[in-house]
């Protein structure tokens, strides 16, 4: 089935639903407001304790399979947000009450309170803080690890895992 190359009102119900829900499918991705995700896999590994995960296309949310309630994840807890008036924007991260090893990260709109994007790894342990450096999302799970993303262009994450 070809894919389409834009999303529909149901594509963006959808994600507002997840959002307004604290749900997102159970696989590591970046989900965009508008229902476009981008699932995310390992495309290269260091010596020196980086990871890169990667994901070059995308999938309008109402062809995912596997979306029912029984693949989602169970809500999110938020241990950390900033918020940056001058752009509108605010950053949260946290963990997932569907699993201690899950984190996110989300970007949304102090105005509206509606997601730019959210990005869910299953095995990154919770967030519990996030920093905004130079267009980079930076963020930090418990287990030390450091994740970091393009802010306009989530779609490439950088792992940094502690020896």
């Amino acid at each position: 089935m070809p894919i389409p190359h834009n999303t529909t009102e149901l594509d963006k119900l959808l994600a507002k639903r997840f959002w307004d829900d604290e749900e997102c499918p159970y696989f590591d991705l970046i989900l965009y407001g508008d229902g476009k995700v981008f699932p995310l896999s390992m495309m290269d590994k260091t010596n020196f304790g980086m990871c890169i995960m990667k994901s070059d296309a995308w999938i309008p949310i109402s062809q995912l399979p596997n979306t029912d309630e029984n693949k989602l994840n169970g809500g999110f807890a938020s241990l950390f947000s900033k918020d940056f008036p001058e752009t509108d924007l605010r950053i949260s991260c946290g963990e997932c009450f569907s699993s201690g090893g899950n984190g996110f990260i989300s970007l949304s709109h102090l105005s509206s309170g509606e997601l730019a994007w959210l990005a869910f790894f299953l095995e990154s342990n919770p967030f519990d803080s996030v920093s905004l450096n130079d267009g980079l999302v930076v963020a930090k799970s418990t287990d030390g690890s450091i994740f970091s993303l393009d802010l306009n262009s989530p779609s490439s994450v950088n792992i940094i895992r502690p020896k």
